[in-house]
Formats: C-alpha cells, structure tokens, sequence
C-alpha cells in the first residue's frame, strides 16, 4: 500500500509504463538500435541482435557499451533510435485525461532522450501536463538503476525523495528509489528480466498498468 498523505509527486518512467508494453513500440527502437549497431560495426543482424544484448547486460544500457566499447557520440545514437513513428498512440489519449484529474506535480525520468519523451507524450495528448522531464544525459548518461542518476534527477527539480512515487516496468529501476525514500509501484509485464525483483520488499505495490495506477490514485484520494 502507499501512503498518500505524503505524495506530492508522481513519477513515470516512460517506455513500456506511459503507454503498454503489448504497443510493441518499444520494439521499433530496438530494431533501430540492431540496424545502429549493424552499421556502426558492419556485422549481421544475429551479431548485432547480440552485442545489443550483452551490452544492456553488461553496461546497464546499449548506449553505455557502445561508448565505453566502441567511442560512439552518444548524441547521434539517440537521435537516430528514437527516430520512430509513434502516431499510434494517438488512441491512447485515456493518460491525459487520468493524469488531469490528479492535483500532483508529474514528471518523466527515462533513460532515453528529451526528444523521445517529447514524441511519445505529444502522441498521446500528455505533453503539456508534465513538470520536467529527466533524460539520460542530464543524468550525465548514469542510467537507471545507477543510485547516482536518482539523486540527480532529484537535484535537477529540487524534489525531496519521500515526497515521491515512482513508477516503472523494470523492478530493478525501483530499488534505489525505495532506498532513497520513494514508495514505489511496479507495472507487471510478461517479460521475466523486469519482473526479476518483482518480490522485493523495496517494491510497494503492484499494478497491471498505468491506468490501474491512476484509477487507484483518483479512488485514494476522493476518500
């Protein structure tokens, strides 16, 4: 359970949390990073598929491993994965309406980029309803579950750790949060690495999706 009386402020990671995992967008930008890698290193897409692969394994984040590994500019691997088509979560305009009814400060904390996050909220009607947005390289590319880019992150909106609630797919993204002092909440999805610390005291609550979430917030705090 959460404590409400506290929470001045939500928030959301954004791939695979603002909008559902089952969109399959999240896809796009790993096949954008499959195609960066194939070029980059002129292997095939087994290969790239791969080095993707342990790099997110070994480095926390394919960005990460290309840097340390390959001296890639981490601007223009960004710009060229988050180069999608997210006109279809044009549909998905229930988030706005739900996070409208919420008197919280929101925020975005993604390990992609400002202009990812720009794209997808602008889709989905949210963009305008957000306080700041937090991005891999204002986290001076410490990416989550890095305990450094939390305090960052909090830093940069000057935001007091139990005053938040902080929402996310991956489990082991919400532990230095819960250490730091956040209440946390899980979005569950089929993938077995996210839900790997799904059982782990450090994480508060457990929810289908972010529109469970909201719902259960707006049913919080009308009582």
């Amino acid at each position: 359970m959460l404590d409400w009386s506290r929470a001045k402020n939500l928030v959301f990671d954004l791939d695979n949390t603002l909008y559902d995992s089952s969109t399959l967008l999240f896809n796009k930008i790993e096949v954008r990073m499959n195609q960066f890698i194939r070029r980059l290193l002129n292997v095939d897409e087994i290969q790239a598929h791969k080095i993707q692969k342990d790099y997110y394994r070994d480095y926390g984040t394919t960005l990460k491993g290309l840097v340390k590994c390959n001296g890639i500019n981490p601007d223009n691997f960004l710009e060229y994965v988050h180069d999608i088509d997210a006109s279809e979560l044009q549909q998905c305009r229930r988030l706005a309406t739900q996070l409208q009814k919420l008197p919280h400060q929101k925020y975005v904390y993604t390990n992609g980029s400002v202009v990812h996050a720009k794209n997808i909220l602008t889709a989905m009607g949210a963009w305008t309803l957000f306080s700041g947005i937090f991005d891999i390289k204002q986290a001076n590319f410490q990416a989550k579950p890095y305990t450094l880019s939390y305090q960052l992150f909090c830093q940069q909106f000057d935001l007091k750790p139990e005053h938040c609630i902080f929402i996310e797919d991956m489990s082991e993204n919400l532990l230095p949060a819960a250490d730091l002092g956040m209440q946390t909440v899980l979005i569950r999805t089929p993938s077995t690495r996210s839900m790997q610390y799904a059982d782990d005291l450090r994480v508060h609550l457990h929810v289908d999706s972010v529109h469970e979430f909201l719902m259960q917030a707006e049913l919080m705090l009308s009582i």
